[in-house]
């Protein structure tokens, strides 16, 4: 059966509830937060994904990439405020577990690492 859902993974959060400071400032108000709108039910949930040493979560960014294929989550990119991604992460749906997945360097943008 298909499913019926549609999920957004990260982006720029407004946690300071307040208009007085600008969304410019990168204070950390980057996400990697994954959530699931059931559009059967309508109801929102926080998926509680796993990352081990050697599979970690994809740190927390807007502007990523993402698609479904194949009960996979996939992300690639992203910006943080100072840096600009082109890893490329899994999400396999069914377990919950987050995968860094190799890619040829030779196609993929070239990263941007930010100085302050």
């Amino acid at each position: 059966m298909e499913e019926k859902a549609v999920y957004l993974f990260g982006g720029q959060e407004d946690w300071r509830y307040t208009d007085n400071e600008k969304w410019e400032d990168p204070k950390n108000n980057f996400s990697n937060r994954i959530f699931r709108l059931d559009l059967i039910k309508g109801s929102w949930k926080e998926l509680m994904t796993k990352s081990s040493k050697s599979n970690k979560r994809p740190s927390p960014r807007s502007q990523a990439f993402c698609f479904i294929r194949n009960e996979h989550f996939y992300v690639y990119g992203g910006y943080d405020g100072q840096n600009i991604f082109s890893d490329f992460y899994r999400l396999d749906l069914a377990t919950l577990e987050w995968q860094l997945l190799d890619s040829d360097i030779s196609f993929r943008p070239k990263e941007y690492k930010g100085t302050k």
